[in-house]
């Protein structure tokens, strides 16, 4: 499965991506804006999405979640 990771607290997406590769999925990403998680996104379609909801200290990953 292609498994999207949007996380911006870098030690939190490095565990995500491991752990993820680990169980046999292709991750991508991770990545740590909605800018490139669109980016990222529209060209490599993904079959779900792990998004972290406070982006930044905002809730930006509700607005990304709600557009992908």
């Amino acid at each position: 499965m292609r498994v999207l990771v949007v996380e911006d607290d870098p030690i939190i997406a490095m565990t995500a991506e491991h752990t993820l590769q680990a169980a046999g999925h292709l991750v991508i990403g991770p990545f740590s804006s909605v800018a490139s998680a669109m980016a990222g996104a529209e060209s490599a379609h993904a079959d779900i999405g792990v998004i972290d909801i406070n982006l930044a200290g905002h809730n930006e990953g509700l607005e990304l979640a709600r557009q992908l």
